[in-house]
């Protein structure tokens, strides 16, 4: 049985907050991809010439998140879904600084390792 995909107003959000405003992330279980949004019209060109601030990136910048979420105080099912979310959900959550820490460095060494793999096998002629 296919289940119908969840789409919240989050899904395609480029705000501080991500997460619908009621909503918690209880627990991390995977960090799939990494994305900046809103910039204005700004480009790659833009970010390497240095003319986005610092501000700018960390406010549009956003984790798509498999995770546990709560979707209103007193929520004991909660919901397992994946969302975009901004640093500032990650902040608000019930996730230790150290966790969402190390979440994101394994999601970095993944991403390194696959292009490392997809890199080699290039080379290979595979």
């Amino acid at each position: 049985v296919k289940r119908p995909m969840f789409q919240s107003a989050a899904a395609s959000s480029s705000t501080l907050v991500s997460m619908p405003e009621e909503w918690k992330l209880l627990s991390i279980e995977r960090i799939f991809d990494c994305r900046c949004c809103k910039l204005d019209g700004k480009d790659a060109v833009d970010v390497e010439n240095g003319l986005i601030t610092e501000e700018e990136m960390r406010s549009n910048v956003e984790y798509l998140v498999l995770g546990h979420f709560e979707r209103k105080e007193g929520d004991t099912k909660g919901t397992h879904t994946m969302l975009w979310l901004a640093l500032a959900d990650f902040d608000d959550s019930a996730v230790s600084n150290e966790v969402v820490d190390a979440k994101l460095d394994g999601w970095e060494l993944q991403g390194a390792q696959i292009r490392k793999e997809a890199h080699r096998l290039q080379r290979q002629g595979a």
